[in-house]
């Protein structure tokens, strides 16, 4: 399936992979009863847009609005990634589905009629089979739902006849007679045809097309000269990915196997073209055994993963089939406590793994962009696309790890941020987005090779985005001096795995925070005495006191606003100076 059209809704996807399951299940459920509602000629502001998926209004308004008929493919889009990330079966939906097949029987239509229905606003969710094969299914509410918005279309469908073998005759006679007399093209013949027997130019075209592969007769039938459209490009590949062989495409589609082969090439080209390859270089990666020295330990530790996990899910599903009083429990569990029981799950890095998993992060990129380099797109080889796209996939499960393991972080300073009397889970739930993006960012940035941990430069990221994006600006570094650290100690204390070494033992609030207030204090002692204060009291760094306005601490220091503005700007230059090469550009300009 092709990219998002809009980037908001591509971000807003990364948001919502994250949230707990729980809450995923809910937002397909709304998005499949959106996309039914999507009025192709209208707007859509990316505040409703949010509303009707989440339930939850932006805190910042974008402002933007987007026409309806390419936000409708971006939510079909969305509805897929976000279904697939479930892994659903049909027997876990909350209400009944029905697949293809049953659709097909019910409203006594082809399967093409179907796809169009799914084009025109029919929500279909991706689930996996007891067979072990993704298939599309449908709720029966949101088919309901599509048959009375759109009643003349579903009637109309249903009325329509398949052409019989005699009629099929007729047509090719037809053809060939109109071919002979007036010598008009395969598109001239097949609308005359198409108004003389009541069917559509589509559907004759389409006949006339497989008669030319099946009767001898047809090379009395004109050749048609089709290019194919970007849509049926997207459809050949597609439908390569899902196991079409491309002898098939080639004949459905009326190209050679070259043609079918180069589609599909500078398609995967395209997709590669489109990720972010940049990276952390090393020495090492140009070592001809860098492959085996680098991705072996990897490979033996993402397994190990993904057993434990496997057993933890295989647990908890027995746990939760055990007995009525699990269940009525989890059903009282808010979205925000079971993401929090989810983080239980993922274990924490020790310091040999978080550079292990950086350096074959950054290692992967850099054969995924070499790769991409020896690329012709005039002449695509097979061999370096399959090679970028083996490297890219190793990318994205050690992005994930990684993510994975940090997402505490972020909630541990989400939890520290909050200002006093708003304390509410809606405003920990959009600092957890906010941080998570954060988080994202981070991971693409760090370079591991500086010996820093990654938690102090992703803390650093952190905070500063909440800086940005708390309403009013309403933002405290309470996080530098000791506080209330009882729920932090509460999830280590209650999670699932033990800690392998005494370091990970540590308190993590400590671990996270520690060597931010250290940073912190280091770069405030190089300031001046009057650097020292107006950076203090614009930014809210000492404890129990907000941030202040440029006229605020001009009336506290006996300065002019446009003196103090002069002062910030030196002191944060002069900071951004001190700073280690990793924290730089988390030091506001």
């Amino acid at each position: 399936m092709k990219a998002y059209n809009f980037k908001p809704l591509r971000i807003l996807k990364t948001q919502l992979l994250y949230a707990p399951e729980s809450l995923r299940k809910e937002q397909v459920s709304h998005l499949e009863d959106f996309i039914v509602d999507i009025k192709p000629n209208e707007t859509y502001a990316y505040e409703y847009i949010c509303v009707r998926i989440t339930g939850y209004k932006p805190e910042k308004p974008k402002g933007a609005r987007f026409p309806g008929e390419p936000l409708r493919e971006d939510l079909v889009k969305l509805l897929d990634d976000l279904s697939r990330s479930l892994r659903m079966g049909p027997d876990e939906v909350e209400e009944e589905v029905v697949d293809l097949k049953q659709v097909t029987t019910r409203y006594r239509v082809s399967a093409k009629t179907i796809a169009r229905w799914r084009q025109e606003g029919l929500a279909a969710r991706r689930l996996l089979y007891p067979d072990g094969a993704w298939r599309i299914g449908f709720r029966r509410s949101v088919l309901e739902h599509f048959a009375k918005a759109h009643p003349e279309k579903v009637k109309r469908s249903a009325e329509f006849s398949r052409i019989t073998e005699e009629e099929k005759e007729r047509i090719f006679r037809r053809v060939i007679e109109l071919a002979q007399e007036s010598g008009f093209n395969f598109s001239k013949c097949a609308s005359l045809v198409a108004k003389e027997f009541g069917r559509s130019p589509q559907t004759i075209r389409s006949l006339l097309k497989r008669l030319r592969q099946e009767n001898p007769r047809a090379v009395l039938i004109p050749r048609p000269r089709h290019i194919l459209a970007a849509g049926e490009r997207q459809a050949i590949v597609a439908r390569f990915n899902q196991g079409a062989p491309v002898l098939e495409l080639a004949r459905r589609y009326g190209k050679n196997r070259s043609t079918i082969y180069r589609i599909i090439y500078h398609s995967k080209f395209e997709a590669i073209e489109k990720r972010n390859l940049d990276y952390i270089m090393s020495p090492d990666f140009e070592n001809p055994r860098a492959t085996s020295e680098i991705m072996r330990d990897i490979a033996q530790l993402l397994q190990h993963e993904g057993r434990r996990r496997s057993e933890e899910k295989d647990g908890a599903t027995l746990a939760q089939e055990s007995g009525g009083e699990g269940k009525a429990r989890a059903a009282k569990t808010s979205h925000l406590a079971a993401y929090f029981e989810d983080l239980k799950e993922s274990a924490p890095l020790s310091n040999e793994e978080e550079v292990m998993l950086f350096r074959a992060y950054n290692y992967c990129k850099y054969r995924a962009a070499k790769a991409k380099k020896a690329s012709n797109p005039h002449s695509l080889k097979r061999s370096q696309l399959a090679e970028a796209e083996k490297f890219l996939k190793w990318a994205d499960r050690l992005y994930d790890r990684i993510v994975s393991a940090n997402l505490r972080l972020v909630v541990t300073i989400a939890r520290r941020h909050l200002p006093p009397g708003r304390s509410s889970s809606r405003l920990l739930s959009e600092l957890i987005s906010d941080g998570n993006l954060a988080l994202l960012r981070a991971v693409e940035k760090f370079d591991y090779s500086r010996q820093h941990k990654f938690s102090t430069y992703a803390g650093w990221a952190i905070v500063r985005q909440f800086a940005r994006t708390l309403p009013e600006k309403v933002y405290s570094l309470d996080t530098f001096s000791t506080g209330d650290e009882e729920f932090l100690t509460s999830l280590q204390e209650e999670a699932s795995y033990k800690p392998l070494q005494e370091k990970r033992r540590e308190a993590p609030t400590t671990v996270i925070l520690a060597p931010l207030r250290s940073a912190l204090s280091k770069l405030l002692r190089r300031l001046t005495e009057r650097e020292r204060k107006v950076i203090v009291s614009r930014f809210g760094l000492k404890r129990g006191e907000e941030p202040k306005t440029l006229e605020e601490v001009g009336l506290s220091q006996g300065l002019t606003k446009e003196r103090i503005r002069q002062i910030e700007k030196k002191a944060l230059a002069k900071m951004r100076k001190e700073a280690d090469t990793d924290l730089i550009e988390l030091i506001p300009k």
